[in-house]
C-alpha cells in the first residue's frame, strides 16, 4: 500500500499540477486546470492606393477645364476623380519600434513635360509641392492601429510652351520602415 502512494504522489501528483494529467475527484470537489494559448502576429507593413470606382488612372482633360487660361502658369485640378481625395492612399504598421516612410516618385510625361509640372499635396492641405523622378517622402510615422489614411490631392501646372497632345506616366508609391 505505500508502493501504491508513493508511485501515487510521484507520478500522478505531479502531472496534475501542471496540466499533463487527468484530474479526479469525488463531488463536490472543484477541479482546476489550464492550457498554454499562445499568439504569433508577424510584423507587417502595408500600402493601398484607389483612385475612385472607374479605374487608376487620374485624368487632366485641360479642354473640360477651360483650356487655355488667361496668364501661364496656370493649375489644373484632375477631371476625373474630380473630388478630394485625387489618390486615397492608407498605410499600415504593427511595428512597435520601426519608423515607417511612404515615399513617391514619377516618369516625366514627355521630354517636354516634366514630372515636376505634376504636384501633390495632403488631401484638403492646398499646399503643394512637385512630383519628383527621384524618390521623395510623402509622410512617416509609427505603429498604425490599423489602416491609417494618408490621401493625397493632384494638380497641374500648365505651362505656355506645353505642346498639345495626350500625356501618360505613372506615379509610384513605396512605403518601408526601419
Amino acid at each position: 500500500m505505500r508502493k501504491c502512494i508513493f508511485l501515487f504522489a510521484l507520478v500522478v501528483l505531479p502531472l496534475n499540477l501542471f496540466g499533463l494529467g487527468r484530474q479526479i475527484g469525488a463531488p463536490p470537489d472543484t477541479l482546476v486546470d489550464s492550457v498554454q494559448v499562445q499568439v504569433i502576429i508577424p510584423e507587417r507593413i502595408g500600402l493601398y492606393l484607389e483612385t475612385d470606382a472607374s479605374g487608376d488612372i487620374v485624368v487632366f482633360d485641360l479642354d473640360a477645364a477651360g483650356y487655355p487660361p488667361a496668364s501661364f502658369p496656370a493649375y489644373y485640378d484632375p477631371t476625373d476623380p474630380a473630388t478630394s481625395p485625387t489618390v486615397d492612399i492608407e498605410v499600415f504598421s504593427n511595428s512597435p519600434t520601426k519608423t515607417w516612410y511612404l515615399d513617391a516618385c514619377g516618369d516625366d510625361f514627355d521630354a517636354d513635360i516634366p514630372i515636376t509640372q505634376l504636384e501633390w499635396s495632403p488631401a484638403g492641405d492646398g499646399t503643394y509641392e512637385d512630383f519628383s523622378n527621384g524618390w521623395t517622402n510623402h509622410a512617416s510615422g509609427s505603429k498604425t492601429t490599423g489602416w491609417e489614411a494618408h490621401d493625397e490631392d493632384y494638380r497641374f501646372e500648365a505651362q505656355a510652351d506645353d505642346p498639345a497632345g495626350t500625356y501618360t506616366t505613372w506615379v509610384r508609391y513605396r512605403v518601408y520602415a526601419l
